[in-house]
């Protein structure tokens, strides 16, 4: 093949990936409400994890603590 016939299919395929992509770029629309709804629930999430975690760091501290007394 010359390289002007591979130029052309290189062009081709890049052509209909741009035009892929703008297809599914305009039929996906997002709900802000529903994303929304997401980030609440991953941070409620991620601070009993934190909570959790503190809980179990204060109940070892506690628990040599008292250990180290006797």
């Amino acid at each position: 093949m010359s390289s002007e016939q591979l130029t052309n299919t290189n062009n081709l395929k890049t052509e209909s990936v741009d035009i892929y992509k703008k297809n599914t770029l305009e039929k996906t629309k997002v709900d802000i409400n529903c994303l929304l709804v997401k980030l609440r629930e991953k941070e409620k999430l991620q601070k009993q994890e934190n909570l959790l975690f503190f809980g179990v760091i204060a109940l070892i501290l506690t628990t040599i603590g008292i250990i180290a007394t006797l």
